[in-house]
């Protein structure tokens, strides 16, 4: 705990997400608010929607969604007296490290407690009648308190309690 705290204090660091370390096959960054990253209980927690329209990213998330892909991996440098070891060497705790990538990983990852998966908008989207970005953006504005459309608000309780738009019931015309 506490290892990636001065790193995600440092705005201008621009950690990136990508595909098996390879900067060439990007999904993220920090610096363009596509990649949030927190610390929790168990190390650091990353999310980030994976970006339309790039082949890649539409291969990753069919293969994360069949449960085939499901491991993360880091890039990251140790400044000096960030780690310490035990007594007889066979245990290394991380106090402080530099993070320059986060990755989904399809082979084996090096810290195999690390968890890769996507939460899917596809199916909300589809029941509400938004497109998934706007079921995002509703769902990330509920999340920091802000208000929301109330007829994007009765389309998601109403998919929440499994109705589909074309059965929700047209209240305006009720008088209610």
């Amino acid at each position: 705990p506490g290892a990636f705290a001065k790193t995600l204090r440092n705005k201008r660091r621009d950690v990136r997400a990508y595909v098996n370390h390879d900067s060439s096959m990007v999904l993220a960054s920090s610096r363009s608010g596509t990649l949030q990253m927190s610390e929790d209980d168990r190390g650091l927690r990353v999310e980030f929607d994976l970006p339309e329209g790039v082949t890649y990213a539409s291969d990753l998330r069919a293969l994360m969604t069949a449960g085939i892909v499901d491991k993360m991996s880091f890039g990251f440098t140790i400044p000096r007296k960030g780690d310490e070891w035990s007594d007889d060497g066979t245990r290394r705790e991380l106090r402080e490290v530099v993070l320059h990538e986060v990755s989904v990983v399809t082979g084996h990852p090096a810290y195999t407690a690390t968890a890769a998966a996507v939460r899917s908008l596809d199916g909300l989207a589809e029941r509400t009648g938004m497109a998934v970005e706007e079921v995002s953006q509703t769902l990330d504005a509920l999340a920091d308190g802000e208000d929301i459309d109330p007829d994007k608000a009765d389309a998601l309780i109403a998919a929440i309690k499994g109705q589909t738009k074309q059965e929700q019931p047209d209240l305006s015309l009720l008088g209610l």
